[in-house]
């Protein structure tokens, strides 16, 4: 049996934030959970720290532990493609949760904005 651990608080925000962007957004069931694994990764790496405690180190360490997964299946190096997306997923969750009440004064746009990735990586 998997030990599986999680931070209620964050759950409670991604629940609503995946049901603004099926309902709200319309996106489609295979892209929220797209976005959904990529929360997780990000929760794996800060070791299920509440987003409140998101920052610039945390987004810069992000993009570093991504860059250093591996594919399970074939133990390479993660694709371009999944570096990006994870990447992208991450920051429209916490563009989105900057705004969200109970966040407002702990998530900054400019921490947030360390999500983003080189021109050559895109």
């Amino acid at each position: 049996m998997k030990n599986i651990r999680y931070n209620p608080q964050n759950e409670i925000v991604k629940t609503k934030f995946f049901d603004m962007l099926e309902n709200a957004k319309g996106r489609d069931t295979k892209t929220v959970s797209s976005f959904a694994q990529a929360l997780h990764d990000f929760e794996v790496y800060t070791k299920f720290s509440d987003f409140k405690n998101f920052d610039s180190n945390q987004a810069i360490g992000y993009k570093q532990y991504l860059g250093n997964k591996k594919n399970q299946r074939t133990g390479q190096p993660i694709s371009k493609s999944y570096f990006r997306n994870n990447i992208r997923h991450a920051r429209e969750f916490f563009e989105w949760l900057e705004r969200y009440p109970g966040y407002l004064k702990h998530i900054k746009y400019d921490d947030v904005q360390y999500l983003n990735i080189s021109r050559n990586d895109r």
